[in-house]
């Protein structure tokens, strides 16, 4: 039996390659396109859950209307608390990933 064609063996790793970068890459929880390392997220309310989201979806959860009030746009202004300690007890409460 002779070995495929290296049009055939190179259109293979291609296909393998693209399938593992597919897996590897993040993708919005919320309508499945991949999206960039640095992303927003949104809150599910009722869960408290974090769900990582891309550009679109971020801003259709920047208004508080939006998503029925079951979502919320999480802020990505960030302040660091010098000095603030929290119990492993109440961090855990948080459900915090």
């Amino acid at each position: 039996m002779s070995a495929p064609p290296a049009s055939s063996r190179l259109r293979g790793m291609a296909r393998a390659a693209a399938a593992q970068h597919a897996a590897t890459t993040e993708h919005c929880e919320l309508c499945g396109v991949p999206i960039a390392p640095e992303h927003r997220h949104v809150l599910e309310l009722r869960t408290r859950e974090l769900r990582c989201a891309c550009r679109a979806c971020s801003l259709l959860f920047d208004s508080g209307a939006a998503g029925g009030g079951h979502m919320r746009l999480v802020p990505d202004r960030r302040l660091r608390l010098e000095g603030f300690v929290l119990g492993d007890e109440l961090w855990e409460q948080l459900r915090i990933p």
